[in-house]
């Protein structure tokens, strides 16, 4: 109702400055018609943020509910403690992490380079990934040495992680619009593009990835 309400109230306004547009130059100067039209082009910005902000909200819930979806089919080992994300390309080619981790609920609007690390590298070969890391220190190595990140870069960064797999979302023309990214505590949870649980993790990815594409397409 609120919505609707707003809807409304908008509507009234643009008619009252039309109204006023049409008027003024019958009772005072000319000039004072830039205030109405003003006003229209702030009512017509306020419109257009807030149906990009519904448009966000309705995508994000979506998406949410994939990977709700993705966890009850997959059914990951408890112990592994499998979370997900989708990390969407924004303007200038890098990511915003779009919704939180499923199930744990955090890091949403966290970015990232197009050209770092796991997520980077599935966006810049256009396929899916699979890492493993049996340490600490083999992940801070792996990640510098193979995913072009920074020392400083990793002093920054802690994570109990052990376990990753990135899909991109991508069309016919392989234009990629964001990459779905998993991680694991346990080592070899995603043990290679072969093992049984990648192959249900992607065979969903794919059901799903012409859903995604379609969320957004008109603002790719």
């Amino acid at each position: 109702m609120k919505v609707i309400r707003n809807f409304y109230t908008s509507e009234i306004l643009e008619y009252t400055c039309i109204l006023a547009i049409t008027l003024i130059p019958f009772f005072i100067d000319k000039i004072w018609i830039i205030i109405p039209i003003g006003l229209i082009v702030i009512i017509q910005l306020i419109q257009l943020a807030k149906k990009n902000e519904f448009k966000k909200e309705f995508n994000q819930t979506f998406i949410e509910k994939q990977l709700k979806y993705i966890h009850k089919r997959c059914n990951f080992p408890n112990k592994a403690d499998v979370r997900g994300t989708f990390h969407k390309v924004i303007w200038n080619k890098n990511f915003t992490q779009y919704v939180n981790y499923y199930p744990d609920n955090t890091g949403i609007n966290r970015k990232k380079k197009r050209h770092k690390g796991i997520i980077g590298r599935s966006y810049q070969y256009k396929e899916c990934f699979v890492e493993n890391f049996i340490d600490d220190k083999a992940y801070r190595t792996q990640m510098v040495e193979k995913y072009s990140y920074e020392s400083n870069d990793m002093k920054r960064i802690s994570t109990d992680r052990k376990s990753y797999f990135a899909c991109p979302v991508k069309d016919t023309q392989t234009n990629v619009y964001g990459v779905f990214f998993f991680d694991a505590k346990v080592y070899n949870t995603f043990e290679d593009e072969n093992c049984e649980l990648v192959k249900n993790l992607k065979s969903c990815l794919e059901m799903i990835n012409d859903d995604i594409i379609d969320l957004f397409r008109k603002r790719y």
